[in-house]
């Protein structure tokens, strides 16, 4: 009969640790879920500027590449970035010089930072390789930061 009991005492007390431990991890959970929905929601827009759709011709040339110029159009344009299709891999990091042709305006010049690329995903019969770069505005004259801005207002009225 002692035994019965002794074993029936070890029974409770494992049973109850194991809740217990159970119900500490459960709440680790729920905290961690909690912590990933608050980071995925501020992830959701973290830019403070529209992009606009807009092809634009921009000549790219990567500072530390001296004579170096591409031929580029933007895929997208803001008032503080851009994205451009590109026929070589700049890497991340990497200083840029983009002179950026403004429609019935004459071109703009700034400096930038590139802060992603990507290869475009082309069909099997298409021997060369283009890449898309997110540029970050770094350097931009005020004069030229003006026709960005009353470029990017006007299409904000077009599309209204």
């Amino acid at each position: 009969m002692h035994s019965v009991l002794s074993l029936i005492i070890i029974i409770l007390v494992l049973s109850s640790v194991a809740f217990m431990l159970w119900r500490k991890r459960t709440e680790n959970l729920a905290l961690i879920s909690a912590k990933l929905d608050s980071y995925w929601k501020t992830l959701k827009e973290r830019r403070k500027f529209r992009r606009f759709e807009k092809q634009l011709n921009v000549e790219c040339s990567v500072l530390e590449k001296a004579g170096n110029i591409y031929h580029a159009f933007s895929q997208d344009i803001s008032g503080e970035g851009i994205c451009l299709q590109v026929p070589e891999i700049m890497p991340e990091k990497s200083r840029v010089n983009l002179e950026i042709e403004i429609p019935d305006k004459r071109p703009i010049a700034v400096k930038g930072e590139v802060v992603w690329v990507s290869e475009v995903k082309r069909d099997s019969s298409v021997s060369e390789r283009i890449f898309k770069i997110g540029v970050r505005f770094l350097k931009i004259d005020t004069k030229d930061k003006e026709l960005l801005n009353g470029f990017l207002n006007q299409i904000t009225e077009n599309d209204v």
